[in-house]
């Protein structure tokens, strides 16, 4: 049971962060609730997770629809006044309960749940990590993150670490969803047992594995599209869709509003595990205001531990030049707080400007703009192979 005087936290706190909701579904009944108000919106709420929608405070009015007419008023009442009335310190101490919930199902940790011990970290308990993670277990492969497929990009970043907010910008028709499609196949090809969702929200799913297909078998994109391959290629691509299949890789082209992919990430995290999401692209995600957006998709990095990687249209300004020229990192204001919320900034560049040049292969630049826990302001030259879709490094 929860204590009386605590489940009205639970419950706005629930109301504010629906994303946690499959935090603790498993390990709180309804019967739990002893206030009928708060059991009758636990209730309704209950029921929207089960029908993978997203609530927030403005469609209160929709869930009072469901509450006999008799009680509307009460439970509107009791609903204003637990989200005006209950403190932020509160709200803290239950996201510090929700967090050891999830490592410990015993009943006195239930009964204990709200009390938080500490909000603070303090120097030897970080220092203890930071040794963890360096002196007593030394990295084997010069890299701290996930190796993505490019040694350069490799030796400044020292690979795509978990809890970073990642983003890739560029002018429309560069290329920045093959480009993050290989990086995807690559890292998922590189660090074993690694799991990656892809969520796009332009292309189907259908478009980003028919590229994936192309790219790792190398076969032309439009002849495999039509079907006019040869019997070699034909062997080559049922092999390639077989050793695709056996990838940790998945994809979702529905979800468009960061909470939903939050919810969407905290299960899979919690049933199957999660290393890593991609998403294409910013601007599509109709979350409002826009830059609250980056600020959101930093926080999911390091609530889940996972690496978050998000492409970006540059600006209009940029956009609109007629002279094409490198874009920097300034190009992405107007875009939200990428600048400030993103640990690591590349923008990709090719002075042609188009993926449908007819030249086969085309020079390409990638530029870190911005490295919070690297070297930044350096420049990576990429070749593309139109026909297969493949970005590859090109050697000093």
């Amino acid at each position: 049971m929860i204590n009386p005087n605590e489940e009205h936290v639970l419950l706005k706190f629930l109301l504010l962060n629906p994303q946690q909701f499959a935090s603790i579904i498993n390990k709180i009944n309804i019967n739990d609730f002893q206030n009928p108000k708060v059991k009758y919106i636990y209730n309704l709420l209950l029921d929207f997770y089960k029908q993978k929608k997203i609530w927030d405070l403005n469609k209160m009015n929709s869930f009072l629809t469901k509450i006999p007419e008799s009680k509307q008023q009460n439970v509107k009442n009791y609903l204003n006044l637990i989200i005006k009335k209950i403190p932020l310190c509160q709200l803290l101490e239950v996201d510090d309960y929700i967090q050891r919930i999830q490592k410990d199902n015993s009943e006195k940790e239930i009964e204990q749940a709200f009390k938080a011990t500490s909000l603070f970290e303090t120097p030897k308990d970080l220092m203890r990590n930071i040794l963890n993670k360096t002196i007593f277990n030394p990295s084997k492969n010069g890299l701290l993150g996930f190796d993505t497929g490019f040694a350069q990009l490799n030796y400044d970043t020292l690979g795509f670490q978990k809890q970073e907010l990642i983003i890739l910008g560029a002018r429309p028709g560069v290329g920045k969803t093959t480009l993050m499609v290989n990086l995807a196949i690559n890292i998922i090809a590189k660090n074993v047992n690694s799991k990656i969702v892809i969520f796009s929200l332009e292309m189907s799913n259908t478009q980003l594995i028919l590229k994936s297909l192309s790219s790792v078998s190398n076969v032309d994109m439009r002849r495999l599209q039509l079907g006019d391959v040869s019997a070699k290629e034909k062997d080559i691509i049922l092999d390639t869709s077989y050793t695709l299949e056996q990838l940790q890789l998945f994809f979702d082209d529905e979800s468009s509003l960061v909470s939903e992919i939050e919810i969407k990430c905290t299960q899979f995290k919690q049933t199957h595990g999660l290393d890593m999401i991609f998403i294409d692209y910013l601007q599509l995600l109709q979350d409002k205001p826009m830059d609250k957006i980056s600020k959101k998709l930093k926080q999911l990095a390091k609530k889940l531990n996972i690496v978050v990687f998000c492409l970006s249209q540059l600006n209009r300004d940029s956009v609109k030049s007629t002279t094409p020229r490198r874009p920097r990192l300034t190009d992405l204001k107007d875009t939200g707080n990428i600048e400030q919320d993103a640990d690591l900034v590349l923008l990709l560049y090719c002075e042609t400007n188009t993926l449908r040049d007819k030249v086969t292969y085309s020079n390409y630049e990638l530029i870190i703009a911005k490295n919070r826990n690297g070297i930044s302001n350096r420049n990576y030259q990429l070749h593309f192979n139109n026909q297969t879709q493949t970005f590859t490094e090109k050697k000093k």
